[in-house]
């Protein structure tokens, strides 16, 4: 027969284990999101050096710099939403 903690016990490491999967995963995406946002820094400077922008204005550093905002922002609530969006 199991004495009462065992169950606590397990159920208390398992949520231990999943915290660190959780915080690993965060590092990780952090990591990847900053990344990113240096590429996308490198995009702006390049189309600030001559680039011919679209009608819309797309391809405008002024765009490019909303697209790294807005990553900027989103990275916190959800950042696969974040990368689909570019």
């Amino acid at each position: 027969m199991c004495s009462p903690s065992r169950p606590s016990s397990i159920a208390a490491d398992s949520l231990e284990s999943y915290k660190n999967m959780i915080e690993s995963t965060t590092d990780d995406l952090e990591v990847y999101l900053e990344s990113i946002n240096e590429n996308l820094e490198k995009i702006v400077g390049k189309n600030a050096s001559g680039c011919r922008a679209s009608a819309d204005g797309r391809g405008t550093p002024e765009h490019t710099e909303m697209l790294v905002s807005n990553v900027n922002a989103d990275s916190g609530a959800n950042p696969r939403a974040s990368i689909g969006m570019l």
